[in-house]
């Protein structure tokens, strides 16, 4: 799996996350991955390798919804 696809999933999630009306904003680094993933165009630079304490980081704001 690519840090782009990576990246992206992470941007599904967070669209999830989104109809929770109690979840705070997404910080500002998950904001930019999710943004820089999204763009289509081929000539955008490359997505560096996530690594797996950012990951993590990204995965427990994701899942912290504000209950």
């Amino acid at each position: 799996m690519t840090a782009r696809t990576l990246a992206r999933t992470l941007a599904e999630i967070a669209a999830e996350r989104a109809q929770d009306p109690q979840a705070a904003p997404l910080s500002a680094p998950l904001q930019d991955l999710i943004d820089r993933a999204q763009v289509e165009d081929p000539e955008a630079p490359p997505i560096r390798a996530i690594d797996r304490r950012t990951l993590h980081r990204h995965l427990r704001e994701l899942s912290n919804t504000g209950e």
